[in-house]
């Protein structure tokens, strides 16, 4: 825009000039009446060029605030994005570890269901991201992760039934003399269902492993957009 008023004022001012040696003005009077014309149309650029500076300064000092705006939310999804990751790491995964261990029942933790926070008090935001295709990759695997989170309590749930069933079978062996039709269909179906725990926790693991390299893979497309915003 300042180029442009710059080109006009130049092309009036060599206008002028030109109108000026073709046209010499050869009394006061001439003189008078081109000094009036010439800052009447000084007055009249003045009066165009001001508004449109003014908005094309508001339009840049939106421009740098819109800029902001992102770039701290992608500084805050990256940072929830590493502490999901740690939660995983040391919490919930070391649940699942136990289990594959032949310990189903220990330290399982249920994932935290407030998280992510960050995510949703942005996700109407996520389309302004200049890069589509890591608005994309975001929506993407925080989709993945909450399904993981889903998963995860859904498979806590299954453990503390299996612990209150195994605890039961335990009052029910201490009461039984002898091992009865009952009990051993007891112990079959606990069997199969600590089988089936552990089968369970298997896939769950390498969804968690697959949902981890992918979220490491978007902390870093984050940290890229980052440093070009």
């Amino acid at each position: 825009m300042k180029k442009l008023w710059m080109s006009l004022a130049f092309t009036a001012l060599v206008a002028v000039i030109v109108v000026l040696l073709v046209n010499r003005p050869s009394t006061s009077q001439d003189w008078a009446a081109w000094v009036q014309a010439i800052g009447a149309t000084i007055a009249l650029l003045i009066a165009i060029a001001v508004p449109l500076l003014q908005h094309e300064n508001a339009v840049k000092r939106e421009s740098a605030k819109i800029r902001d705006e992102i770039r701290h939310d992608l500084q805050s999804l990256r940072v929830e994005l590493h502490v999901a990751i740690e939660g995983l790491r040391y919490s919930t995964c070391g649940g699942l570890d136990k289990q594959l261990n032949g310990k189903p029942y220990e330290s399982f933790i249920r994932p935290d269901p407030n998280i992510p926070t960050v995510y949703a008090s942005i996700a109407g935001r996520i389309g302004r991201f200049p890069n589509e295709d890591l608005s994309k990759q975001i929506i993407r695997i925080y989709a993945k992760y909450k399904g993981l989170m889903m998963n995860f309590s859904t498979h806590a749930d299954h453990v503390e039934r299996m612990h209150e069933a195994e605890v039961a079978f335990e009052k029910m062996k201490e009461s039984s003399r002898e091992e009865t039709a009952r009990y051993r269909n007891a112990q079959n179906y606990l069997s199969a269902r600590k089988q089936d725990l552990i089968d369970y926790s298997e896939r769950l693991q390498l969804a968690y492993e697959t949902t981890l390299q992918e979220m490491g893979d978007v902390i870093r497309l984050l940290s890229d957009e980052i440093e070009k915003t």
